[in-house]
């Protein structure tokens, strides 16, 4: 017997949206299962059933994937791009573009992105109750102190966000390695600010379990699920 999934559940593990976009997306886009177009949260659908998204058809692929993307600066991490911008979807076949990535990186930094259609999957890389880590490899534009070091590991406050690194190794004089477990919007980036430090670069080497691992600046590769 198939399941019923609540559309919300649906556009997850379709790798089209998460759960809580879902009320936003279904106002953005025209979404239709036979004719019917689909504008509520409690509307339910079978495993098996197929959407009609903007036109395009989307079901529920068999066969999970995870897409490891090394992702070069200048491409923002969004769908709906603005004028002047490059989307990292631009680096992605037809094929792969319905599917949701884990985790943003900046304009201005580079390195591992994941994308899956598996919605629960994106969910457990990116929720902050499963403690994911992520490495970085940040060049600053001078040494730390043990100080900044330190303080770095142990928090540091912007606004309410408390943000903090698990940890922070010196690679050499100016470049870290730097270990975090949240996912708060430019978190390297703000804590640097914080203490008068610039980054002048940002390249992310590790989620959890993946790792970037020589694929060429602005490729990719796939793995099953």
């Amino acid at each position: 017997m198939n399941k019923t999934l609540r559309i919300g559940q649906f556009l997850s593990r379709a790798g089209i949206c998460s759960r809580r976009e879902a009320a936003d997306f279904l106002k953005q886009n025209e979404i239709y299962f036979q004719g019917i177009r689909i504008q509520r949260l409690d509307f339910r659908l079978q495993e098996t059933d197929i959407l009609k998204i903007n036109g395009k058809e989307i079901s529920l692929s068999k066969q999970k994937e995870i897409l490891l993307l090394n992702k070069p600066k200048g491409y923002v991490c969004t769908r709906k791009k603005r004028r002047g911008q490059k989307s990292v979807y631009e680096l992605l076949p037809k094929k792969y573009q319905h599917f949701f990535y884990a985790g943003r990186l900046d304009a201005n930094s580079r390195g591992l992105l994941l994308f899956s259609n598996d919605g629960k999957r994106i969910y457990e890389l990116t929720h902050p109750q499963f403690q994911v880590e992520k490495e970085y490899h940040v060049l600053f534009h001078r040494p730390l102190s043990e100080k900044e070091r330190k303080k770095m590991e142990k928090g540091v406050m912007d606004g309410k966000d408390k943000l903090k690194a698990k940890s922070v190794f010196e690679i050499q004089p100016g470049l870290y390695k730097m270990i975090l477990t949240t996912g708060k919007n430019r978190e390297i980036r703000r804590m640097a600010e914080k203490l008068n430090v610039r980054v002048v670069d940002l390249l992310r080497v590790r989620v959890g379990e993946y790792q970037l691992n020589g694929i060429p600046e602005g490729n990719f590769i796939v793995l099953s699920l």
